[in-house]
């Protein structure tokens, strides 16, 4: 975990230091809200922040860089799973890739009073049609340590549908048609 910690400290460090002449300072603020199936389990639904620091102008499309925060809940027989993750973002008009760290909890036993938790790794990609208002489609793999989690005897995979909305109009990836009405 400490060397996964490292090395997005030093992915952090490079994007704002050695690559400023690719970079052009663009800061977008994006909430969503997704649904889905976690293999094995069953429902899965929460919420995720995405804000974008800096555009990468050096490709065909622009593509955003940023970071991402995300809490997401999953339907295990009768428990509720919890699982937070925060991550290094590239958000390009019909893709978005994310990969970061996360921890998972669960409430259990009587009164719901003991907890337990658990650090990871998160994935997550996902893709889009061209429209302005097409929902994203995804996968998300959550892949914690097992030493601390007798919960789920396996890493949370989930194929998810989400919802995104740029909240300032300033990521340039999708841009509004006139639309009549």
């Amino acid at each position: 975990m400490k060397k996964l910690a490292l090395i997005f400290c030093l992915i952090g460090c490079s994007l704002c230091t050695s690559a400023n002449e690719l970079l052009e300072r663009n800061f977008y603020f994006s909430p969503g809200i997704s649904i889905g199936h976690t293999f094995g389990a069953g429902l899965s639904y929460g919420f995720n922040v995405d804000a974008g620091f800096y555009k990468v102008s050096k490709f065909n499309t622009p593509v955003n860089a940023g970071l991402s925060f995300s809490r997401h809940w999953v339907q295990v027989k009768k428990y509720t799973h919890r699982i937070s993750t925060l991550n290094l973002m590239l958000e390009g008009k019909n893709f978005d890739a994310k990969l970061g760290i996360g921890l998972v909890r669960n409430k259990w036993g009587y009164g719901k009073n003991n907890r337990c938790r658990a650090l990871g790794t998160n994935m997550d990609i996902s893709i889009t049609a061209d429209q302005l208002y097409a929902p994203w489609l995804g996968f998300r793999k959550f892949d914690y340590e097992s030493a601390g989690w007798a919960w789920f005897g396996r890493p949370y995979s989930e194929a998810y549908v989400k919802y995104k909305y740029d909240v300032l109009g300033t990521s340039g990836l999708k841009q509004q048609n006139n639309m009549p009405f």
